[in-house]
């Protein structure tokens, strides 16, 4: 690729940004309609290096905007067709990147240490829990009360609290006294959203 990491870290920064402060209601069409593309070529080129082997803030802080731009762009979305193509991307789909990635962010000393600041170690945290939140917004957008799809698929995120992946959520709660309270409120918004719809 031409760019740096950094460089398209920024530009995704600068989009995130602009359509998240702008409220109108055609700015998500005309940003799909410009950068849909480019963004799942992104997508598949950054999760297939597995990079999170690696380690490198720059990887990491380049799968954060990325997935930040998509999340605001799933959560804002009204189209049901586009809101399907989004669902089978993050939910339906093997995702072992994206939860290697969380699991990662949430439990991992050698991340923590990574980070240049613990505001922005918060940051990336919050975001991957927010992401999940939309992924559960995204099945009950697309699926009618009661259908048992929406439990399949929420199903897919329960590693978040599984004791197999060391229960990163509960982890985090639990264990941390640094947690502030946006990443505190909105783990336990997904675990409520987790159990209510998987009953």
């Amino acid at each position: 690729m031409g760019r740096t990491f950094r460089d398209i870290t920024i530009q995704l920064r600068i989009l995130a940004e602009y359509i998240h402060f702008c409220k109108t209601r055609v700015i998500i069409q005309q940003t799909v309609d410009t950068t849909l593309d480019i963004l799942l070529n992104l997508k598949d080129y950054l999760f297939s290096q597995h990079f999170i082997d690696e380690l490198h803030l720059d990887h990491l802080e380049l799968c954060h905007e990325l997935l930040r731009v998509f999340d605001i762009i799933s959560e804002r979305n009204q189209f049901l067709p586009l809101n399907d193509i989004l669902l089978t991307i993050f939910v339906q789909k093997d995702n072992t990147f994206i939860a290697r990635y969380a699991i990662t962010a949430l439990t991992s000393k050698e991340f923590e240490n990574k980070m240049l600041s613990p505001k922005y170690l918060q940051e990336i945290r919050l975001q991957i829990i927010k992401h999940y939140c939309v992924c559960v917004g995204m099945i009950k957008k697309q699926f009618k009360q009661g259908n048992l799809t929406i439990r399949d698929l929420i199903q897919k995120m329960e590693f978040l609290v599984s004791p197999k992946e060391g229960k990163p959520i509960f982890q985090q709660l639990l264990t941390d006294p640094k947690i502030e309270f946006p990443l505190k409120e909105t783990m336990l918004t997904f675990l409520h959203k987790l159990i209510w719809n998987t009953k």
